[in-house]
């Protein structure tokens, strides 16, 4: 499968991983909504996630994509 980012840079993945790190961030992200106010304070993350959030938002300013 074919990802195209904003700007037109392209990147080939496998279908299936993609599929199950869609899945994730949708239970994170459903996760963090339902709290009041959307206080992620109280949701206690495993090493991984906390790595995950780090670098997501290394990657995010690196590359300008907010």
């Amino acid at each position: 499968m074919k990802l195209t980012f904003p700007g037109g840079h392209q990147i080939e993945v496998i279908a299936q991983h993609y599929f199950g790190l869609v899945v994730a961030e949708s239970v994170q992200f459903e996760q963090l909504i339902s709290l009041p106010d959307g206080d992620q304070s109280e949701i206690s993350q495993t090493p991984v996630q906390k790595r995950i959030r780090e670098l997501r938002e290394y990657l995010r300013s690196k590359h300008d994509l907010d």
